[in-house]
């Protein structure tokens, strides 16, 4: 027993110090050129927001005919995404990790973030992610548009100096478990 908790205990120090390192180079790229910073920044800060407002154009748009199902699928999208909300924020009330400026002052801040106490996981990387998915699971027209703004999110939210990369890979995961769940759910309620 005591060798195998020597073996986790150094391949979470290994993973932790890969992700530092990971954060840094990325974090680095900030303040080196404005172009850079402004397409950091913009990529954590306004690409959500573009992604959301696309999202519920799409689903809109798709569901002319009938209204009621677009905003149907609007309304189950919100919950599902304030469940996730609400689970990421559970696991952050447990994990209790600080965002990297906390840890490392020497890293570049671009933005000051509502609460430095919660990194791990990544809401914006959630949320992305989980409108990529929505948007495959539903079917809407040019849904492979969402996955380079997505990525974008996660580039700036490293960029500008508050996510880890362990942090989005979080978010990611609760975003894919959701849809996977989600999906299930479809896939039973058809049979």
């Amino acid at each position: 027993a005591r060798d195998s908790s020597f073996v986790v205990g150094m391949t979470v120090e290994f993973i932790m110090n890969l992700d530092t390192k990971l954060f840094f180079k990325i974090n680095n790229l900030a303040r080196c050129n404005k172009w850079l910073d402004l397409f950091g920044y913009a990529g954590s800060e306004w690409a959500l927001p573009l992604m959301a407002v696309y999202y519920a154009a799409m689903v809109l748009a798709m569901s002319w005919e009938n209204k009621m199902i677009g905003f149907l699928i609007l309304i189950f999208s919100a919950g599902l995404w304030l469940t996730g909300f609400v689970l990421d924020f559970c696991i952050a009330l447990i994990v209790k990790r600080s965002r990297p400026h906390v840890t490392h002052p020497n890293s570049n801040l671009l933005i000051k973030p509502i609460a430095n106490w919660h990194s791990f996981p990544s809401d914006h990387t959630m949320t992305a992610f989980l409108i990529c998915w929505l948007a495959l699971i539903f079917g809407l027209p040019w849904a492979w548009v969402f996955f380079p703004f997505a990525v974008w999110v996660v580039f700036g939210r490293m960029f500008v100096g508050v996510h880890y990369p362990t942090d989005i890979l979080g978010g990611l995961t609760i975003a894919s478990l959701l849809a996977g769940l989600l999906q299930y759910i479809l896939k039973m309620s058809l049979l």
